[in-house]
C-alpha cells in the first residue's frame, strides 16, 4: 500500500462516507473504464464500478495491507467478465426496459 491507500481504508472501516467519496474520486474512473474495456457497455460498467466500491464499503478488511488500485481493478475485470459471461436478470429486466423498441 502506498501512503493514502491505508489511512483511506481505515477511515472506510470507521464508517467515513467521506472516505468511501475519495476512493470513488481516485479509482472511480479507473474502475469504470477497466469493466466498459471488458463488457463494452456504460450501464454494466457503471453498475460494475457501483459492486466494486460498495464491496470496499462492507467488507474494508478485505483489502487492508494489498495494493488498493490493483486490488480493485482485478475485482471490476473479475466482476465485469461474470456480468458479459452470465448478466444477473435483474439487469436483463433493466435493459430491456431501457430498449427503444419497447
Amino acid at each position: 500500500m502506498v501512503g493514502w491507500e491505508r489511512p483511506l481504508v481505515a477511515r472506510i472501516a470507521d464508517g467515513d462516507e467521506k472516505a468511501l467519496l475519495e476512493l470513488r474520486d481516485r479509482l472511480g474512473d479507473s474502475i469504470f473504464n477497466r469493466a466498459l474495456l471488458i463488457t463494452n457497455d456504460r450501464m454494466v460498467a457503471t453498475f460494475v464500478t457501483t459492486g466494486v466500491l460498495m464491496r470496499v464499503w462492507r467488507c474494508p478488511a478485505d483489502f487492508a495491507g494489498r495494493d488498493l488500485p490493483a486490488a480493485l481493478l482485478s475485482l471490476a475485470e473479475q466482476r465485469a467478465r461474470e456480468w458479459r459471461s452470465d448478466p444477473p436478470p435483474v439487469v436483463l429486466r433493466l435493459l430491456k426496459q431501457g430498449a427503444c423498441d419497447d
